[in-house]
């Protein structure tokens, strides 16, 4: 198997491409792994791996730059994803330092609860502002099949990113 040479396993700069081209890709091509017409959230799993590997400083920048990215490049409302992205890293961050997040499935449960929380919080911030919203029903369909979805998707991206964030 070709190893990275060591230049290259800049985990800070690494996260900043996976969220960068994760968001732009998220916007395009995501469209075309569409499944039940959920798409994985590649930036969530960004930002829930920068939190469990990076320096807090590092994660929380990170996290705050996949948020403004999602605002970007979405139809919602402006600074919702520019505030639920740092958030969700900042209790990752403090989770990691309570319990254990080094398995596996683990990750794959945090990603999956992590992806209802950012949904349920981004409904709730909707309700609040006005915005019309999808029926319960819709709502529950899509958030729990987007995280299932996003969750299975995780499991081989994570084999491939690996060796680049574990060096």
């Amino acid at each position: 198997m070709y190893k990275l040479g060591r230049r290259y396993r800049d985990p800070k700069l690494f996260f900043f491409l996976f969220i960068t081209v994760s968001v732009l890709l998220q916007a395009t091509s995501l469209n075309y792994l569409r499944l039940f017409s959920v798409k994985p959230q590649l930036p969530i799993i960004g930002v829930v791996l920068s939190s469990l590997y990076l320096p807090a400083g590092w994660a929380l920048s990170l996290a705050l730059f996949a948020g403004i990215l999602k605002d970007i490049f979405s139809i919602q409302y402006w600074g919702v994803n520019t505030f639920l992205c740092p958030a969700l890293s900042f209790t990752i961050i403090s989770l990691s330092r309570k319990i254990s997040l080094d398995d596996l499935s683990v990750r794959a449960c945090l990603i999956c609860l992590s992806l209802i929380t950012v949904n349920i919080a981004a409904r709730i911030i909707f309700i609040i502002l006005g915005q019309q919203t999808v029926s319960a029903g819709a709502f529950l369909r899509i958030t729990f099949l987007e995280s299932l979805y996003s969750s299975v998707i995780f499991l081989p991206l994570f084999k491939l990113i690996k060796p680049v964030i574990e060096g």
